[in-house]
């Protein structure tokens, strides 16, 4: 399906995906928040455990997680015990519908933090440098945790699947009632 002919340019998702370097002190809380209430401020749901796609049932301990699902590191902003620390997400998620973008808060293009975070990330960067490709330990650690959703992926969707939506009731090719073997 081409792009051109609705007025776009380049591959579907282009412009969706980016790195932003964030400082996890001020601002990963508030991403994690920015996420979740995205299809709130979309209008699709009018809190964020209605959406049933999303990872805010599971980190405010209304649902089990999904099995690659980390929710313990966010959790442990909010408490040392899972019950209270669920209860503090839960608060600090209804708090920031009416909060603005974080992304307001962007510098310099890939920058989220304060301005020594950001002074501190650009005296990393070496200006002559060759580009380089990253290293296959962490290449292979990225591939490996993606096979590992991907392998999560069926028994996901089983858990998920609504009652009426089972395998005897799946759509099935209907038999013809002539016996010719077409």
């Amino acid at each position: 399906m081409s792009t051109r002919p609705r007025g776009r340019v380049g591959h579907l998702f282009q412009g969706r995906f980016k790195g932003i370097l964030v400082e996890k002190e001020s601002h990963l809380l508030e991403l994690a928040r920015y996420v979740v209430l995205n299809p709130v401020r979309a209008g699709m749901f009018a809190t964020p455990k209605d959406w049933r796609w999303g990872s805010d049932r599971a980190t405010a301990g209304l649902d089990a997680p999904a099995p690659f699902l980390t929710t313990d590191w966010l959790l442990r902003s909010f408490g040392e015990a899972r019950a209270p620390a669920e209860a503090g997400y839960r608060g600090f998620g209804a708090a920031g519908i009416n909060t603005p973008c974080p992304w307001d808060a962007l510098k310099n293009q890939i920058f989220l933090g304060s301005e020594a975070f950001v002074a501190r990330m650009q005296a990393m960067i070496d200006p002559d440098r060759a580009l380089l490709e990253p290293p296959g330990s962490s290449a292979v650690r990225r591939r490996n945790r993606w096979l590992s959703v991907l392998r999560d992926i069926p028994s996901v969707i089983k858990r998920w699947r609504k009652p009426t939506e089972t395998a005897s009731t799946a759509c099935k090719p209907s038999r013809t009632s002539s016996g010719s073997g077409g």
